[in-house]
């Protein structure tokens, strides 16, 4: 554990989960932490699921403890726990854990936040997903930012997870800005697999190289592509985009 990084962790988280405001009829935030049989610690964070009537989504995140062999003190390997509450009673309806789902060792950067994404991934009839973005951000020379979307679907008492897709990778160095920004996003398509709405994955790839026999000024080629990836449900998770 580290205890003055976790804190940080901790405020951050705290200071977001203050935005959350809870519809009238609900328990208030401070209720539900003390109606949810979990033990939900102080950094986690509270939102309600747009678009779906008393419902609260409650996650948090902690260092894996003991940290894997290899890992080093400046490593950040990461748990993810995420619940869904009934608002009014606070009832946990549904529970996802994961062990290391954050790793900076393999995603070169280190973690940053999470964030629920609620848009309206209504992948199934009467099956509807959510997403909680896990970011990795490095500020200053060799700026550096990933996002990973896990997309969760209720099943029974247990949120399954359905899809991990990288949404944004972008790196930019200090001299002139080399670098390269990847920015994906998700549509339903039209038709289905095994019951499950397609994916429609929108990538725009935007690369200035290290080339400096081009470059005049310090303005460099900036090359610019983009590719539409359709994923295909396989009765358990999509797959991810290579």
């Amino acid at each position: 554990m580290r205890p003055g990084r976790l804190s940080r962790c901790a405020a951050a988280a705290t200071a977001l989960a203050g935005l959350w405001t809870a519809p009238a009829f609900a328990l208030t935030e401070e209720q539900l932490r003390a109606a949810v049989p979990d033990a939900v610690p102080q950094e986690a964070r509270f939102q309600a699921w747009t678009g779906v009537a008393d419902r609260t989504l409650v996650a948090w995140t902690d260092y894996t403890d003991p940290a894997p062999a290899g890992a080093g003190k400046d490593d950040d390997i990461l748990d993810l726990t995420v619940l869904v509450v009934q608002t009014s009673t606070g009832q946990v309806l549904q529970r996802f854990h994961a062990d290391r789902i954050y790793d900076s060792r393999i995603h070169h950067v280190e973690f940053s936040k999470f964030e629920f994404d609620t848009a309206n991934y209504a992948l199934a009839p009467g099956r509807r997903a959510f997403g909680v973005r896990l970011v990795g951000q490095h500020l200053g020379c060799g700026a550096e930012e990933r996002d990973v979307l896990h997309l969760l679907e209720p099943d029974g008492a247990a949120l399954r997870e359905v899809l991990a897709l990288e949404t944004l990778d972008h790196l930019a160095y200090c001299d002139c800005g080399e670098g390269h920004d990847v920015v994906r996003t998700i549509a339903l398509a039209a038709t289905r697999t095994q019951g499950h709405a397609d994916l429609v994955v929108r990538e725009r790839r935007e690369d200035t190289p290290d080339d400096m026999q081009h470059r005049t000024n310090c303005h460099p080629r900036i090359t610019h592509s983009q590719r539409t990836t359709t994923l295909r449900f396989d009765g358990l998770r999509y797959p991810g985009v290579r």
